[in-house]
């Protein structure tokens, strides 16, 4: 067989799309905080026609395993910052609820408890306070606070046009999110000030200009 001595980069044929979705999804699906843990790992779900289950895995796929039996309805997991907690949306008890666990599957806690939609979890940096999305009070998904200890909630956001996908930032003193907000649309953050009676107020402003897309 003849060698080539040509130095020249090979070229390199396209990735599949479905490849590169499908590593989008994962890595999503995971959080950064991962890097906290004994070694990185992540949590995806799989749906099915009667469930959708959440697995865990290394980083790289190696070491797949279901976190709970495939019973029901389990999405939108994600770690907290030191790695000792998933916590994830469940319709386990009905309605769907935030719950939270240990990687190894122990300690399965629920969170919230009203009959409303809580999705979209995610545990403070400090882990001392859940923010989520909920349709609690107004029916309409708004951002809102849980204080673990003193168990109690604050709303946010507090309007009628639909808010989403909270995520906290590093140090835990903003948390941005999408907004379909008629003031400001698109994406927003907010700084929580929760008093002791676990009424709070907000500062919010933009971080991207007006995108009418599916909020209308």
């Amino acid at each position: 067989m003849e060698t080539s001595a040509n130095t020249d980069v090979p070229h390199r044929q396209p990735r599949p799309a479905w490849r590169v979705l499908l590593v989008s999804v994962l890595l999503i699906s995971a959080s950064a905080p991962n890097l906290a843990a004994e070694r990185p790992r992540i949590v995806f779900s799989r749906n099915a026609p009667t469930r959708i289950s959440l697995y865990l895995a290394d980083a790289n796929g190696n070491n797949e395993r279901p976190l709970l039996p495939a019973t029901s309805f389990d999405y939108n997991a994600s770690f907290s910052k030191n790695g000792k907690w998933i916590v994830f949306t469940s319709e386990r008890a009905g309605s769907a609820d935030i719950y939270r666990m240990h990687p190894d599957g122990s300690e399965l806690e629920r969170l919230t408890t009203r009959p409303s939609y809580d999705d979209q979890g995610a545990l403070s940096p400090d882990g001392r306070t859940l923010v989520f999305v909920s349709t609690r009070g107004s029916g309409t998904a708004n951002i809102w606070l849980l204080d673990l200890a003193r168990r109690q909630y604050t709303n946010l956001t507090k309007n009628t046009t639909g808010n989403f996908r909270p995520s906290w930032s590093p140090g835990g003193n903003w948390i941005a999110f999408s907004s379909c907000s008629r003031e400001v649309t698109g994406s927003r953050k907010a700084s929580p000030q929760p008093d002791g009676a676990g009424s709070g107020s907000s500062l919010a402003r933009p971080l991207s200009g007006p995108w009418h897309g599916l909020c209308g």
